[in-house]
């Protein structure tokens, strides 16, 4: 599982809570610090609170060799200059991806995997589906973001993780692939995050 806080979460954390959630860090079950980053969609009252925590939480991830799963909205820009000027060892995820296939490029190209979760199935997400048609499959993960962002044909209903499925026929029938085909590319993806 991942440990982290969400940045929407960052100012209802005390650093004492805070470095308390961080000491979790070296049990064995803890495989990445998350979900982690910056979200300027709703509230940019406190970015500042923002970036610094999310730098915090780099620092952790390199100190304990953990990879990251980064939560980016409408911050895309702020979370590749963070991330240049405090490299993360083992990279990791950006999650639940959605921004543009340019944004893409620029996080595969300093070593992360992008996930895709059910907006690949929405009729409105042909940013994503050209994300997924771009980019190479060796850099593609599958994921739901339960509860929200639910698949067809169950948008709009609690997402669950038994939906995953509905994203990974969706990336095979843009790859050109079988399901199960991108099963195995997904695995192996993923275990080369966390291996």
């Amino acid at each position: 599982f991942a440990i982290g806080v969400h940045p929407g979460s960052v100012r209802n954390v005390t650093m004492a809570e805070f470095e308390k959630m961080m000491s979790y860090l070296d049990e064995p079950q803890v495989k990445f610090v998350g979900e982690i980053g910056l979200d300027y969609y709703w509230d940019t009252s406190y970015t500042e609170l923002q970036k610094e925590m999310f730098t915090k939480q780099i620092q952790y991830a390199n100190a304990h060799n953990l990879p990251i799963a980064i939560h980016m909205r409408d911050s895309s820009d702020d979370v590749y200059e963070i991330l240049k000027k405090h490299p993360v060892n083992r990279k990791g995820i950006a999650h639940c991806f959605t921004e543009d296939v340019e944004s893409a490029k620029r996080f595969v190209d300093m070593g992360y995997y992008i996930g895709v979760g059910g907006i690949v199935t929405f009729k409105n997400g042909e940013n994503i589906r050209n994300l997924v048609t771009e980019l190479p499959q060796d850099r593609l993960l599958s994921e739901t973001d339960s509860p929200f962002l639910a698949p067809q044909p169950y948008r709009g209903k609690k997402n669950q993780p038994a939906y995953v499925s509905y994203v990974g026929k969706e990336i095979a029938k843009l790859k050109g692939l079988t399901e199960s085909e991108v099963q195995a590319i997904i695995y192996d993806n993923y275990h080369r995050i966390i291996d």
